[in-house]
């Protein structure tokens, strides 16, 4: 069983961040913007 992992990324200026890699096939994961500037998912 694997745990959840959390991803964080402060980029106030960003509209729009996703992230990739080998734990989605490759596949963008879209990352929810907050009103502090961080990106999360």
């Amino acid at each position: 069983m694997t745990s959840p992992i959390k991803f964080k990324l402060f980029a106030p200026n960003n509209q729009s961040v996703s992230l990739i890699g080998s734990f989605s096939d490759w596949q963008e994961v879209p990352m929810q913007k907050r009103k502090d500037g961080h990106f999360r998912t």
